[in-house]
């Protein structure tokens, strides 16, 4: 009975997989699953692409947007703001609808997927500081720049990452600013480089020499590799832990010996051909690789005659004893400059090779010749010659003087000369012209001889012979004195006749003069203030000869200070023959190398690669200025050697405790470090720096002396002051003066001071006066005058001066 009801139960329950519900409770459930209704999605930005550019000097920004939307509506936001200036809004390539100002705003009807392009200018410059940029966010981006124009795309909330070369992430607030230097691959090795260079430069080979080091910090190195540029083909590459060398081209990989852990050096050697002619070649260059950062040093020298004009842009100059380290004693010449650098170079980098040419010239030339003669009426001429010779390479000028001439004196800038004799020609002897960037200057020579001839007849026709140069004469020009009342009849432009100059008649005028007592005609000259009249006598000032004279003595004088290197007094001497209008060609030509020495220093200017330099003309200002700089300095051996010694003796004397003395030595010394400097050139900094450390040690003996002076008592100081005549006087005592007495009651060009001087006491004798004249005057006045001028006159060539001349009737008086 049990079985049975247990049956019927298993038989009527329900399915395990169905469940029974209420029709109330199942409606319930059925209407919480289905849920609310799902709306279309509105208008949105879905991608977004940046694209960074640079258009006539400005940054240009173009943004695309993809708009994407399940069913058609109005898309409204902020397109852009901050730094950007719209130029232009596109939806489809048509004109959007924007609405200006900041920000931008954009309204569109979105049906599907658009394209909206934004083009705009960025105003302002992210190298002063990060701009701030505003654009329409979207959900996903990339922001596209170019490498060279080193900058980057930030977002505020950093949401912008970096993969793949491309920023990405679609962000509204945005920052552009410069883009940091790339960060060397972290392979667990960090090394710093160091590469120092030296460059001789001779006549025919180019020597260098170079040390690379790679600096371990981190890690250890295996092999190390480099570029090489501009080097040998028989690049050498030598070092204690080198193993092997690979060089492909301007790759060289070198294999070590063992994992370097500390430092890596290496020392290369090479050569190669000097370039002929004036030529530009590229200075060596090494690149490290895996190195973070690398210090370079390069040191020019030359061993020849061929000069070096470096253009090393982004280089420091300095000096050779400055140099790091693992920088010096590369170049064996003669050091010419030393540079430095810190990291990679950028702009030019040249080298001019420049030659000194002579050209093929004559060795002695005269520019002028200006013959003064006078005829006296026994018929010997009285010659003065003028030649302004220029020299290039002759010892001697020759010169031969016409059958029975008798000479007189020779001149070489207002000074005589002895001359020699080679049978019937003399031998004046002559130094090399000076030579100047606008050509050589020409040295006048004087010569004054006397003539023989007949004695002068009623009428008269005749030559006289004129001296013979062995030098080609570019311009003659002569001048013939006649006899007093004699005139010439030969006509003009014939032999050479250019003009006559007529010679004024005297006239005698009669004054009747009223007979009185012999003390009254003894006042008839008086002035009416009883004062005698003042003799007066001609003035030689406006005569030709006489102005010549002074021009040369002065332009002597000028060359003297130049080649002593005392470019003050050369500079006085030119000014007072440009005050008196003196000079001509040859103040204009040593003036131009005082220009070049006393100008400040400036970047050589770049020479044509078919210049050529020559001794006589340069076609190159550059190569003969510099020329001019090397000329100079190997004239100033004694200057260096006494500016050696003054700095040693202020060094001395500042140990001894002479601190007065020793800030004079320091400041004499300082004056010709600066003198020294004039004669460098541009690129050299030899006697700049040593100027800045005399002057850093003269401020340390100041502060010694200071610090003496204030531990000492101001009873026991005391001064003591030559007289200021002293330098004017071969014999002077001092007067020894405490610091608190009085001054001085009397000056030194009062009588008192000249009285209180020692009885034999005597004036410094400064030497003879200038003397401007020549030792034989052209008389100035006789008859007439004929002038005469030539071409070119062959040297050695024999020519006369051809005159036809009658005497003037006697005037009635």
């Amino acid at each position: 009975m049990t079985l049975l009801p247990t049956l019927l139960l298993l038989a009527l329950a329900p399915d395990p997989g169905r469940v029974e519900l209420g029709g109330t409770r199942f409606v319930g459930l059925r209407e919480t699953a289905r849920g609310p209704e799902s709306t279309p999605a509105k208008p949105s930005a879905r991608s977004r692409s940046i694209t960074l550019r640079r258009e006539q000097g400005h940054l240009v920004l173009v943004a695309r947007w993809q708009l994407v939307a399940d069913e058609p509506g109005w898309f409204f936001g902020e397109l852009a703001g901050g730094a950007l200036v719209t130029r232009r809004v596109t939806l489809d390539g048509h004109t959007a609808a924007a609405q200006g100002g900041a920000p931008n705003t954009v309204v569109a009807w979105v049906s599907g997927t658009h394209t909206l392009e934004l083009v705009a200018r960025i105003d302002g410059d992210p190298s002063h500081g990060a701009l701030p940029i505003t654009l329409l966010p979207a959900t996903i981006g990339e922001t596209t720049i170019a490498p060279e124009l080193g900058l980057r795309l930030t977002a505020d909330d950093g949401s912008i990452v970096r993969a793949a070369g491309q920023t990405l992430g679609g962000a509204s607030a945005l920052r552009l600013e410069l883009a940091p230097p790339p960060a060397p691959p972290d392979d667990g090795t960090l090394a710093l480089g160091q590469v120092g260079v030296g460059l001789v430069v001779g006549d025919a080979e180019l020597g260098g020499r170079a040390r690379l080091q790679w600096i371990v910090r981190r890690g250890a190195l295996e092999r190390v590799s480099f570029t090489a540029r501009d080097v040998g083909a028989d690049l050498a590459v030598e070092g204690p832990f080198v193993r092997k060398v690979d060089r492909d081209g301007d790759r060289v990989t070198v294999e070590l010996q063992s994992p370097a852990t500390s430092r890596v050096a290496l020392e290369l050697s090479w050569s190669a051909p000097t370039p002929r002619g004036d030529a530009a070649i590229t200075p060596p260059s090494f690149v490290l690789d895996g190195t973070s950062r690398t210090d370079s040093s390069f040191e020019l020298a030359r061993d020849g005659d061929v000069d070096v004009v470096p253009t090393l842009a982004g280089w420091q100059a300095t000096v050779a004893a400055r140099l790091p380290d693992w920088g010096r004693d590369l170049a064996a010449g003669q050091s010419m400059a030393a540079f430095v650098r810190h990291g990679d170079a950028s702009g030019k980098q040249s080298l001019q090779l420049l030659r000194f040419v002579p050209v093929e010239a004559p060795a002695i030339v005269v520019d002028r010749a200006n013959l003064s003669l006078a005829a006296a009426r026994s018929g010997q001429v009285l010659l003065s010659a003028r030649y302004e010779v220029v020299n290039e390479r002759a010892s001697h000028l020759r010169l031969r003087l016409p059958a029975g001439a008798r000479l007189l004196a020779v001149e070489i800038g207002g000074l005589d000369v002895r001359t020699a004799r080679d049978g019937d020609t003399v031998l004046i002897p002559l130094k090399r012209s000076l030579e100047t960037v606008t050509g050589l200057v020409a040295t006048p020579v004087t010569v004054a001889a006397l003539l023989p001839g007949a004695r002068w007849r009623r009428r008269d026709v005749r030559t006289i012979a004129l001296p013979a140069v062995e030098a080609p004469i570019r311009d003659v020009r002569a001048r013939l004195l006649l006899p007093s009342e004699t005139k010439a009849t030969i006509a003009l432009r014939e032999a050479g006749v250019i003009s006559i100059e007529r010679a004024p008649r005297r006239k005698r005028v009669r004054q009747l003069v009223p007979r009185r007592p012999f003390q009254t005609r003894l006042n008839a000259t008086a002035t009416p203030g009883g004062a005698a009249p003042p003799a007066t006598a001609p003035s030689l000032d406006d005569d030709l000869t006489v102005r010549q004279a002074k021009e040369d003595a002065l332009l002597r004088e000028a060359e003297e200070a130049y080649n002593d290197n005392d470019f003050d007094r050369a500079q006085t001497k030119l000014d007072e023959l440009d005050a008196q209008g003196l000079g001509g060609e040859n103040l204009r030509k040593l003036q131009s190398n005082l220009d070049v020495l006393n100008a400040p220093p400036a970047p050589p200017e770049p020479v044509a690669a078919d210049a050529v330099v020559t001794g006589v003309e340069t076609s190159s200002k550059v190569g003969v200025s510099r020329r001019i700089k090397d000329q100079a300095r190997a004239r100033a051996t004694t200057l260096r050697i006494e500016a050696r010694g003054r700095k040693d003796k202020a060094k001395k004397l500042r140990a001894s405790g002479d601190y007065k003395a020793a800030e004079q030595e320091y400041r004499r010394a300082i004056e010709q470090s600066k003198q020294l400097d004039k004669l460098e050139q541009d690129e050299s900094r030899t006697y700049e720096f040593e100027a800045a450390d005399l002057e850093a040690e003269l401020e340390a003996t100041k502060s010694e002396s200071a610090a003496r002076e204030r531990l000492e008592s101001a009873n026991q100081q005391k001064l003591f002051a030559p007289p200021p005549a002293a330098r004017s006087l071969r014999r002077g005592n001092g007067v020894e003066l405490g610091l608190g007495a009085a001054a001085l009651p009397w000056a030194p060009d009062d009588p008192a001071w000249t009285e209180s001087l020692p009885a034999d006491a005597r004036a410094v004798d400064e030497g003879p006066q200038a003397n401007f004249g020549p030792r034989v005057l052209v008389p100035l006045h006789g008859g007439e005058a004929i002038l005469y001028a030539f071409d070119l006159w062959s040297p050695g060539s024999q020519h006369v001066l051809r005159v036809e001349s009658r005497k003037r009737k006697r005037a009635r008086t």
